[in-house]
């Protein structure tokens, strides 16, 4: 009789444990969701109002409400992952960025607003899809 445990034994037990442990959720997972949902409203919402439909209103529209829902959802979360600052990013390009709402180019006010919209664009390109800044 063997009273020494083999190295099977001793070393493959913890393996497979570690192997069967579920993946943690990603940290911004609900972050990089509601980003993808905000860019949907708010492509929703300006495709209704560009139209030259005027005459709704605001507060009691189904597209405003979810456009303010997910503006205020990602808005108070602070994104803890590269891939968090790249959904936001995304956001800001959708609302103001080239070619959002109908606008061809951004005017900078201010120094910071020119290094800030910097910023962003160089997440998307370095970070992001190929060919997104």
């Amino acid at each position: 009789m063997n009273v020494h445990p083999t190295r099977r034994a001793l070393f493959g037990a913890p393996l497979v444990a570690i192997a069967a442990a579920p993946a943690a959720p990603h940290p911004d997972a609900d972050l990089i969701r509601m980003c993808a949902e905000h860019i949907a409203n708010h492509r929703a919402f300006n495709s209704v109002t560009s139209n030259g439909s005027d005459d709704m209103d605001d507060d009691d529209d189904p597209l405003w409400v979810a456009y303010e829902t997910t503006h205020d959802a990602i808005t108070t979360v602070r994104p803890q992952t590269i891939e968090g600052m790249v959904a936001l990013a995304r956001v800001a390009m959708a609302e103001g960025g080239p070619g959002a709402t109908g606008m061809d180019e951004r005017l900078f006010h201010s120094v910071e607003e020119k290094l800030a919209w910097g910023l962003v664009e160089d997440l998307l390109r370095l970070y992001g899809s190929p060919g997104e800044a």
